[in-house]
């Protein structure tokens, strides 16, 4: 088997092919001038984040008040740290970690031949036989402790924030503030009146939101349990200075508020869910979270595989919440069929998916990375001393969650166009877009310009990872399983077969296609 067939059938294991449809409204408008691709709705112009002025300001003034050499290098030790933060075992990861090293003692001692594996062994005393599951055990316990991630309370104190603000103020504001954009592109329309931040930290989240709507929040709720953290979030919003708020309307408390009377029109928490001990207590936070908004829950993390594990079980648990049912898994074959509508879903994924199913990523295999959901932007560190790069990437994972259905669960005219969710592709003549489509699936499009046409080419050339793609996604390709691929099977035998897929007359939409002419509308 070639190389090439190689790399497609296991790719087809989890993706299937798909082809752009472009509305003939759209396809006019660019193709006659009217609209620019570049400048579609859909596009999201991910550019270099710098810190405010003032914001950067006062934290310059702070910085110079502690840092010396050392300060500098714990500063780049904790950068490193917070990004490859890691889940704390929970009991039943536990469990399966004692299960393999007992099996891989087990295995070990069958090798050696050791006495308690002879044939004779049931003749052993008993007290041996004892004696024998006690070191077993012990040897289990203590390779656990070498291998167990536990749970640890960061105390922060003064200096400890310096080191946390030095390190992490740039990119974490950086990202909040990707986050609200991509929010005010999903709802122009959408003012939140009251924000609620749960592990507010340094206050980043309050810093975005005044960036991304100005003066239109009443109330700022900034939820932290380390003083330290608060003190430091109000000497940046006084700008360094004593007296005197830049962003008003701001209070701070250590807990949450006991009751649900008082709703946020938006709740946030950002890098917090992987700072607590174990799910259980993710789940209750979460839900309480849910349960004080009124409109958005937004929930953003780092883009590693924890990040995308805490978001995926909260996306995962509210959706439940909703009455979606993602516990119901979509099918493990790319079929032509229509997405199945829910009957009365209260809630819906606002960003970064195009579909209510679960995560398609959640099944697939770890290797580059594939398992994991994330999104990328560049920023600009602060400058604590010591020599600074032009610029970093950030990458992150996040959830927007809205408190009410859809309009496609409630108007049928309504579409929902897929997202790109890696890196584009772009190659001589062709450009390669991995796309999360309305149906639940991860496709592959292939675009030219002779085979597909100058809009969708151009719509596809100007696209980055992250945006929307304003297009309706068909089969090109079916999946096929693994054991239909034989030694005997070229690569032209398969494109032979996909071709038959694509001219039959009969065969069917990924997704149950409807006109959506207002929203082309709006694109332009």
């Amino acid at each position: 088997m070639s190389t090439s067939l190689l790399r497609l059938a296991k790719r087809s294991l989890y993706m299937g092919r798909v082809v752009p449809e472009v509305s003939s409204k759209l396809e006019e408008s660019l193709n006659s001038g009217l609209a620019d691709a570049k400048r579609l709705r859909t596009r999201r112009n991910v550019t270099l984040t710098r810190l405010p002025s003032l914001l950067e300001h006062a934290a310059q003034v702070k910085i110079r008040q502690v840092s010396d050499a050392e300060f500098r290098r714990d500063a780049k030790n904790l950068m490193s740290i917070m990004y490859n933060l890691k889940l704390p075992d929970d009991n039943d990861t536990i469990k399966l970690k004692k299960s393999d090293i007992k099996t891989e003692l087990e295995v070990r001692d069958k090798i050696k031949n050791r006495p308690e594996y002879l044939p004779f062994e049931d003749f052993k005393l008993h007290e041996e036989k004892v004696q024998a599951k006690e070191q077993l055990f012990a040897l289990i316990e203590g390779k656990l402790e070498e291998k167990i991630r536990d749970w640890h309370y960061y105390d922060y104190d003064e200096r400890a924030a310096c080191l946390y603000m030095a390190s992490r103020l740039a990119p974490n504001y950086a990202v909040s503030l990707s986050v609200m954009r991509e929010i005010k592109a999903c709802d122009p329309s959408f003012e939140p009146g009251s924000v609620l931040d749960f592990g507010s930290g340094m206050g980043t989240t309050i810093w975005s939101v005044e960036e991304t709507w100005p003066k239109k929040v009443r109330e700022f709720l900034n939820v932290e349990i380390s003083k330290e953290q608060q003190d430091l979030c109000e000497f940046l919003l006084r700008g360094g200075k004593e007296i005197g708020y830049h962003i008003p309307n701001v209070y701070h408390r250590q807990y949450l508020p006991a009751s649900n009377k008082i709703c946020y029109d938006m709740i946030v928490a950002a890098h917090s869910l992987l700072e607590l001990p174990n799910m259980q207590t993710r789940i209750n936070i979460i839900e309480n979270l849910w349960h004080k908004t009124n409109d958005l829950l937004v929930l953003v993390e780092r883009g590693n595989k924890a990040g995308f594990t805490v978001i995926n079980e909260a996306r995962n648990l509210i959706l439940d919440l909703g009455g979606h049912k993602v516990t119901r898994k979509v099918p493990s074959t790319f079929q032509t069929m229509p997405v199945p509508k829910l009957v009365t879903p209260d809630c819906h994924v606002m960003a970064p998916c195009s579909h209510d199913f679960i995560c398609p990523r959640s099944d697939m295999r770890s290797k580059n990375r594939m398992d994991q959901c994330r999104f990328t932007v560049p920023y600009e560190p602060m400058n604590i001393g010591q020599q600074k790069p032009g610029f970093l990437h950030e990458e992150y994972t996040y959830l927007v969650m809205r408190k009410k259905p859809h309009p496609s669960h409630l108007e049928p005219d309504h579409f929902r166009y897929p997202r790109i969710v890696q890196p584009v592709q772009k190659r001589g003549g062709h450009i390669i877009l991995k796309i999360c489509c309305s149906n639940g699936y991860l496709a592959e499009s292939v675009l030219t310009k002779k085979k597909y046409g100058a809009a969708s080419y151009k719509i596809a050339k100007a696209c980055s990872w992250g945006d929307i793609l304003p297009v309706r996604a068909k089969d090109e390709y079916r999946k096929k399983p693994w054991s239909q691929f034989n030694s005997g099977t070229t690569l032209e035998d398969v494109d032979s077969d996909d071709e038959e897929v694509c001219e039959d007359d009969h065969h069917e939409d990924v997704i149950d296609h409807q006109t959506q002419e207002d929203n082309d509308e709006e694109m332009k």
